[in-house]
Formats: structure tokens, C-alpha cells, sequence
């Protein structure tokens, strides 16, 4: 399938309704409103095609960048780099996490990321810290590089604490994604994790007209130890 093929599908498996939705939650005005399951049939049927991908983020419009973000899967450190750089929709920062925590870049995109000075860049920054937390036994079997070391992911703790109060929107709901990933997934840093969120106290972001929330750490954390433990 070519690009433009490609582009006239989206636009008639779009609907209006998903449209609406789509921009309430910060979409932007170019876009066909694609349903993620219809997404990810596609993506079943082209796999992975990194110059198809390509294509799909330098057009702007948010379903075909959410389709970029899953067939790009070659994407290079400085190809997502600059990607990174141009999110604009917590639906790309997560999908370019996702992306990110799978390629043997991952460590070197979390350094940079979460010290990126835009309010989306930090966003995607930890974003991909949560997912490289939870799928950490994952990523040592695929890439023996990988190391995340309990002295490291302290050091994305501290920070979190230093940074969070000043912090834009989206980058506090990310960073409390990854407390919540510390403390879940780290048992060795969870007493810690849970001190640092006495003295933040309760992270506030506006999601705008959405019914969307951030959650309180600390609770979505023991519930999901008390969820594993029932396994």
C-alpha cells in the first residue's frame, strides 16, 4: 500500500464522533478520527515499514502519526530525536515511549529526554521510564545490553522530586506514571517511593474537557501489589 493509498483509507475508516473525542483530548485539527483497533489491524497487515513510517509523521495529522509511531519499530536514535521533539499529543509521547523501550537506544533516550526542556519532551522522557520499568525482565532477555540499575531509576526519583512541583502538565502526569512504575515494579525503592510522595503531596494536571485523571500514586500502587498478589 502505497502513502496515499494509505492516507485515503484513514480518511474513510475515520469517523466524526472519534474526531470529536480525538480533539478534546488534544488531537489538534488534522486528523480522520481512526479508532485504535482499526490502527492496529493495520498495523497487523503492514508490519513494520520504517519509510512507509516516515511519510506518516511528516504528514501532521494525528492518526497517521499514531500509525507511524506503531510500524516504525527501525526508527534510529536520532530519527526518534527529532520525533520526540515534535510531540504535541499524549497519545504520541506514549507511543514513542513504547517504541523507544524496545530499541538498544532506550537508555540513552530516557538521559535525554527527561531532561529535555519542553513540557512534551519530559512527557515522553517518562513515559518511557514507566515502560521501561515494567517490561525490564522483557528487555535484559531481547537486548543483554540493557541495565537499569537501582542507583539509576534513584536518580530519576530524585529528580522527580526536585522537578515535579515547577514542572509543565503533561510532564507531571508522566513522572507520576513513573512513580508509579517505581514503586510497583522496584520493591528495593518502594518505602522510598512512597516518601517522596508524603512530601509532594497530591500531583494536580488539568486534562482539560476530558473525564481523564491522574491518579493518586500511592494507591494505584498498592492495588496493583495487591492485584499480583492474588495471581
Amino acid at each position: 500500500m502505497t502513502f496515499q493509498e494509505l492516507m485515503s483509507h484513514l480518511k474513510e475508516i475515520g469517523t466524526e464522533q472519534n474526531r470529536k473525542i480525538y480533539r478534546r483530548h488534544g488531537a489538534g485539527e488534522s486528523l480522520f478520527g481512526v479508532s485504535f483497533k482499526d490502527l492496529d489491524r493495520i498495523k497487523a497487515e503492514l508490519g513494520s515499514n520504517l519509510d512507509l513510517a516516515r511519510k506518516l509523521w511528516q504528514s501532521g495529522n494525528a492518526d497517521a502519526r499514531s500509525l507511524a509511531l506503531k510500524i516504525g519499530e527501525e526508527l534510529s536514535f536520532e530519527e526518534a530525536q527529532k520525533w520526540a521533539q515534535e510531540v504535541n499529543y499524549y497519545v504520541h509521547a506514549e507511543l514513542l515511549a513504547k517504541l523507544a523501550a524496545k530499541r538498544d537506544w532506550s537508555l540513552k533516550a530516557l538521559k535525554k529526554w527527561t531532561q529535555g526542556g519542553s513540557d512534551w519532551l519530559q512527557a515522553t522522557g517518562y513515559d518511557l521510564l514507566a515502560h521501561l520499568l515494567k517490561e525490564e525482565a522483557k528487555l535484559k532477555a531481547k537486548l543483554p545490553s540493557f541495565e537499569l540499575d537501582a542507583e539509576e531509576v534513584k536518580g530519576y526519583l530524585q529528580m522527580i522530586e526536585q522537578q515535579i512541583g515547577q514542572s509543565a502538565n503533561r510532564a507531571r502526569h508522566s513522572m507520576n506514571r513513573a512513580l508509579i512504575a517505581m514503586g510497583t515494579y522496584r520493591s528495593e525503592l518502594r518505602d522510598q517511593v512512597f516518601e517522596v510522595l508524603e512530601r509532594i503531596g497530591p500531583v494536580q494536571v488539568d486534562h482539560g474537557q476530558t473525564d481523564c485523571k491522574t491518579p493518586s500514586a500511592k494507591e494505584y500502587i498498592l492495588k496493583a501489589l495487591q492485584r499480583g498478589s492474588k495471581k
